[in-house]
């Protein structure tokens, strides 16, 4: 038999060779592309909830919770200013100082609530006309204001119209710059909350998935590694077991990186936002409700009106069973409010400082019905004092909360910009250790 004939009896299986291992190898490429995709679909989706968690919704949410206690307080200092008529020059500049310091923080509030509503039509509109409505309670604010300069007065005695002023102000601040500003903040927690629920099932279905593929491209590669074996009559193949390692690797990897990224979104938001959040509200609820202390004794026709709503407030706080104001603080007497339908009760769950915030709640309740029960406007001054301690530690307590929903937020989003940087380059890896191994021995064959 001729050369020619002899090559080309050796061309057919030599063919069959090259196509049955091109063929194991493309779908060994093909399961480790969905391997790779499913992780870095899940790295992705992680990387996005906690962009708009941590720097998006989240945010907008801490500032019109902030954005609402600007706007209580600087109504606060308003009915501070008109108030004090007689008492001195310290208090009333002390009122105007922080009068400017939250009109400039209601400013900010909302110039970067606008700013992160992005393209959400309804969200800027809400924006806007708080701002509308807040020019429009400065003025009144400011004429009443004025006219009280100009008027000679003992403190706890408007004179009628700056009173009537002052009550068209603050039913633009009560009745509709308020409810805007809180509902602005519910809305973005809606955000966040769904935000949070759907990533949270994706990173459980992505981590199922990636375990999946996983297995489905180590047996590729497995079945790849003996189909070579039994070809090329090498027990090993250096290329392809470097490629099975590194696929290894990265599939117990992407495992423990999409549960540490499930872990950092559950600590940022269920352990760290969540109570900021309460917190952030709690205290915006609880300055609201220290204003109606105060215009209790500047609107004695409207003082029964204030009473309930500071005991609708102190309800939003921390709820207990009671017909009225008097009962309820009859019953915060001997209560821990931590664990209690509220914002208080939800925030102070598992709080090691909760006992302390209860009984400075409990403080501020009985300098408040001291006040009432006397009818002195110098009682105020016992409820400012228990106020200011009030006020302080809820601060304290924000900080710590926002702090937390901070570091957990870094810290996952160095974890998936760190896997997700190195995905693209594990592939490629793995694909060139394929060809490395599987080349040279197809040139040796042929």
């Amino acid at each position: 038999m001729s050369r020619a004939v002899l090559a080309r009896l050796r061309i057919g299986p030599q063919r069959r060779t090259v196509s049955s291992v091109a063929g194991r190898t493309a779908v060994c490429v093909l399961l480790l592309a969905l391997m790779f995709g499913t992780l870095a679909a899940g790295t992705l989706r992680s990387s996005d909830a906690l962009d708009t968690i941590g720097h998006g919704a989240g945010r907008q949410v801490i500032a019109t919770a902030d954005l609402y206690y600007a706007l209580s307080d600087a109504d606060i200092q308003v009915a501070t200013l008109l108030l004090y008529k007689d008492v001195g020059e310290h208090r009333r500049n002390t009122a105007h100082t922080r009068f400017e310091q939250r009109r400039a923080e209601v400013t900010e509030a909302l110039l970067q609530a606008h700013d992160l509503a992005g393209d959400d039509e309804a969200q800027r509109e809400t924006v806007a006309t708080i701002m509308e409505l807040y020019g429009h309670y400065e003025e009144l604010a400011s004429r009443a204001v004025f006219l009280a300069e100009r008027s000679d007065y003992p403190s706890g005695e408007l004179p009628g119209p700056v009173l009537e002023l002052y009550r068209e102000a603050e039913d633009v601040m009560s009745g509709q710059l308020l409810p805007y500003a809180y509902n602005l903040a519910l809305e973005n927690g809606t955000v966040v909350r769904r935000t949070y629920d759907d990533v949270d099932s994706s990173l459980v279905l992505s981590r199922i998935t990636v375990a999946l593929t996983s297995i489905a491209a180590l047996a590729g590669l497995v079945w790849l590694q003996l189909h070579a074996a039994r070809r090329f009559r090498r027990v090993l193949n250096l290329g392809l077991i470097l490629a099975t390692g590194l696929t290894l690797l990265y599939g117990v990897t992407g495992q423990i990186v999409l549960s540490s990224e499930r872990e950092a979104l559950t600590e940022a938001k269920v352990e760290a936002f969540d109570p900021a959040f309460a917190l952030a509200r709690a205290r915006a609820v609880s300055n609201s409700a220290y204003g109606d202390q105060i215009k209790y004794f500047v609107d004695p026709a409207r003082a029964q009106i204030h009473a309930q709503t500071y005991y609708d407030k102190s309800q939003t706080l921390a709820y207990l069973d009671s017909d009225n104001l008097s009962a309820y603080q009859e019953r915060v007497k001997g209560t821990d409010i931590a664990g209690l339908d509220g914002l208080l009760g939800d925030a102070l769950v598992g709080d090691g400082p909760s006992r302390e915030m209860a009984a400075i709640f409990r403080t501020l309740q009985n300098a408040d019905r001291a006040m009432r029960d006397s009818g002195d406007i110098d009682e105020l001054k016992n409820v400012q004092a228990a106020y200011a301690s009030y006020e302080g530690r809820l601060d304290e307590l924000m900080r710590t909360h926002t702090q937390r929903f901070d570091d957990a937020v870094a810290d996952g989003e160095r974890a998936v910009a760190d896997f997700g940087f190195l995905l693209p380059a594990a592939f490629l890896s793995v694909i060139a250790f394929i060809v490395a191994g599987l080349v040279p021995r197809l040139r040796e064959f042929a």
